[in-house]
């Protein structure tokens, strides 16, 4: 595969640096309700970023995971072509997760990491961790760290052996990745479809249905975006294709019928241009789960489909888990558009050249794991 235009780069660099801002404004109010956030910011809420000690956009454990999982596809990637390794998509996920937890623990014994992010000591911050995310992956971890044996794969969740009942957000906030990465022409990871490959992802840390769900229609949708747009040219059909294959490929789950209702809500309200926006969003759940969250999304990106800052600023304006609707919405929209059209809104509102390059923290590293992604699951470098 060739991207003598650049598209396939566009859209990958598009989909996460659109969740990185939209995780980095979304922030400063994660853990506000939405008569706080306008308490203290406003009638209009939070509209300008807040600037850390670096003075800098500060992202949160949605925008760290996220770059754990696109670098460690990265890597599976490349074993898998020099044959040095067989693994499915999932384990090379597991592997990269297990890594973003050995930053945000220092008591652990950790000598061999499986990414090439690991090395950045700024990802080392801890961002308010997912506690469900936390608690899951130190399950792998041996007991006895004396012993230097490290982890234990076969210790993960899995849609078969799940190991909570957990439905938050903290799975789909990091699935973009695995719809960028996984496609059929390269044949790369892709053994199994692209929704199956991040429901299973997901499970390793949440185990309710809508959390795996959630993550499987997220990563189909971004795939569609990336691959099938040609098929697909509406965001409309696009979306409705995605919870389509969603339904095939899941039937049987028991919670797939209330799961699927809830994404078709979510385009029935964005179809209804007459509808409130803040009157939609509280008819779609408050927020602070995985389906939930991704039906909001859903919603502001087809609502708001050519216009990524409006969509994002309602994401992460409203009671929820604001940085993770932030960082969904802004992953869609940015596969969408593309980075050129996100990068020069964002340029347009806040009225200076190259706002994400000059302000959004870890811009270099986020930039630097998407061209190496794509050099690898686009262009077949090894």
């Amino acid at each position: 595969m060739l991207d003598p235009t650049g598209r396939y780069y566009n859209i990958f660099t598009g989909c996460i640096m659109g969740g990185a801002f939209g995780d980095a404004l979304g922030f400063p109010v994660e853990f506000m309700q939405l008569s706080e956030i306008v308490e203290h910011y406003g009638r209009q809420g939070i509209v300008r970023p807040e600037f850390g000690p670096n003075q800098r956009m500060m992202i949160s454990d949605d925008t760290q995971l996220t770059l754990f999982g696109m670098d460690g596809l990265t890597q599976g990637l490349k074993l898998r072509k020099s044959g040095a390794a067989d693994a499915d998509a999932e384990i090379f996920l597991d592997l990269a997760y297990l890594d973003w937890y050995a930053t945000q623990q220092s008591r652990i014994h950790y000598a061999q990491p499986f990414t090439a992010v690991y090395s950045d000591h700024r990802l080392r911050a801890q961002r308010a961790p997912g506690k469900t995310c936390m608690s899951a992956l130190s399950q792998q971890f041996l007991a006895d760290q004396g012993s230097g044996q490290g982890y234990d794969l076969r210790r993960r969740g899995t849609l078969e052996a799940p190991l909570n009942a957990s439905k938050g957000c903290g799975a789909v906030m990091r699935a973009a990745p695995i719809g960028l990465m996984l496609n059929e022409e390269n044949q790369n990871l892709n053994r199994e479809s692209v929704c199956l490959t991040a429901a299973k992802a997901a499970a390793i840390t949440h185990g309710h249905p809508f959390a795996w769900l959630s993550s499987a229609l997220l990563a189909e949708i971004i795939h569609r975006m990336t691959y099938r747009r040609p098929a697909d040219p509406t965001l409309e059909r696009l979306t409705a294709n995605a919870v389509y294959q969603v339904e095939q490929e899941f039937r049987g789950v028991k919670e797939l019928p209330e799961f699927i209702a809830l994404m078709e809500k979510a385009m029935e309200l964005a179809a209804n241009g007459s509808a409130k926006t803040g009157e939609s969003l509280s008819k779609l759940g408050k927020g602070v789960t995985a389906e939930s969250t991704l039906a909001i999304s859903i919603y502001l990106a087809l609502h708001y489909q050519n216009d990524y800052f409006t969509a994002v600023h309602a994401a992460v304006n409203q009671s929820g888990d604001s940085d993770t609707a932030g960082s969904v919405t802004g992953n869609l929209l940015g596969a969408w558009l593309g980075y050129e059209a996100v990068s020069s809104q964002l340029d347009c509102v806040y009225g200076m050249q190259d706002f994400l390059g000059q302000h959004l923290e870890m811009y270099d590293l986020l930039l630097d794991t998407v061209r190496r992604a794509w050099h690898t699951a686009i262009l077949g470098d090894i």
